[in-house]
């Protein structure tokens, strides 16, 4: 009865557009199943996020001997599944992003791709099925030379594919590989969004977010027009809309809030959420579908979790409705299962073997974080799936 009243209460209020229901529950999690990730190329190989697939058949991660991995989705509960790669190929540098076709269905191999960007080569798209690559979109700069996309965006309709890159958005067609595409300049006669565009994100509505490492992000319609343009704490990394595109969530590296915009009045922040992440590393957050709960993961190995209705409709910071203890390293992939109460979490970091006598954790004190970025601290590379489904009681109460 309390949860139908707290219910009623935001669907009376107009400032707020969201479904009522929820299929999530994160009190009682159950560890499902568990993939380490090694290679004999790379003596630290961490990951570097994961992202489930449109349809929820699989997930992939990225690690850092450049290669992409995907595991099918694990349906039983068990916590001594180990999950092996269905899937695994990789690329000839440093990955920078990576994007699912957001039509894929595991129905029509068609679909079944993923979009990947590395240093100093053309964006490619892979058949998530074979590992074999399907095609390249070849972007050119002024001395026409290829250059690197440094984030990746499908259109919601997956018609086009955006790239971000210095001052500019270079957009593709999708059935259309190779050089040619549209170009959309950012940053033009020192006026608009300067900066790399390291963030991507596609709005239902027909917007498209970017994020700048110049602390910025920028809202642009569809005819790459600036909507609207906002300063960050810092480099932004990860951008998210809600599912019905009305609210903008960002996080900045070195910083320790994500913030929350409603994409119709960029000028004040609706909501701050805090977590432990005060690193350059990126750091991903994601929300449920029916957008009532926000989860990101922390550099000391926990989880938090923050009540989305509730954050939007008071405002001002908020605290996290619980945290749990999910890896030994930081946790920076984070991934919620589209249709089914399933989250995914990543887990690894780049670690350095500094002298104590010359290290400063004067500014990790300050920050509160813990000392995790040393090879005597514990090493974690590993994608781990959660389940987090309501009790059958809760869930008939809800109904």
């Amino acid at each position: 009865q309390m949860a139908q009243q707290e219910n009623a209460a935001l669907a009376s209020d107009p400032a707020v557009v969201l479904p009522l229901t929820s299929n999530f529950s994160f009190e009682d999690l159950c560890l499902q199943a568990v993939a380490r990730v090694n290679s004999p190329k790379v003596e630290n190989n961490f990951l570097k996020g994961c992202k489930w697939a449109p349809d929820g058949s699989c997930v992939v991660i990225a690690s850092e001997d450049n290669g992409l991995r995907i595991f099918n989705t694990p349906w039983t509960v068990s916590e001594s599944t180990e999950m092996s790669p269905a899937v695994e190929f990789f690329e000839g540098e440093t990955l920078y992003d990576y994007a699912w076709f957001p039509l894929m269905s595991s129905y029509d191999p068609a679909t079944c791709c993923i979009a990947s960007t590395t240093r100093d080569h053309p964006v490619h798209l892979w058949d998530a099925t074979t590992g074999d690559l399907r095609c390249t979109y070849r972007p050119y700069n002024h001395l026409d030379e290829i250059f690197a996309a440094h984030s990746l965006a499908f259109s919601t309709d997956g018609s086009a594919l955006h790239c971000g890159f210095k001052n500019c958005v270079y957009t593709f067609d999708v059935s259309r590989p190779g050089r040619d595409c549209e170009i959309a300049r950012t940053y033009d006669r020192k006026r608009g969004q300067k900066g790399i565009v390291s963030a991507l994100a596609a709005s239902p509505l027909g917007l498209l977010a970017c994020g700048s490492y110049s602390r910025s992000v920028g809202l642009y319609s569809s005819d790459h027009t600036l909507v609207s343009l906002v300063a960050t704490p810092g480099g932004v990394t990860h951008v998210r809309f809600s599912p019905d595109g009305t609210y903008l969530f960002v996080g900045c590296r070195t910083d320790n809030t994500i913030l929350a915009f409603d994409t119709r009045d960029m000028t004040t922040v609706l909501s701050s959420f805090p977590r432990l992440s005060y690193t350059n590393q990126r750091m991903y957050f994601d929300l449920t579908p029916d957008c009532h709960f926000l989860v990101t993961g922390n550099r000391d190995g926990t989880v938090s979790v923050f009540d989305t209705w509730a954050a939007l409709t008071q405002g001002g910071a908020v605290e996290p409705l619980l945290k749990f203890a999910a890896h030994e390293d930081s946790v920076h992939g984070i991934s919620l299962h589209p249709h089914a109460p399933l989250l995914a979490t990543a887990a690894g970091q780049r670690k350095f073997d500094v002298d104590p006598e010359y290290r400063d954790d004067s500014r990790a004190d300050d920050a509160g974080e813990a000392e995790c970025d040393s090879p005597s601290a514990g090493q974690d590379n590993s994608l781990k799936i959660w389940s987090c489904s309501r009790p059958e009681s809760d869930a008939a109460s809800a109904q």
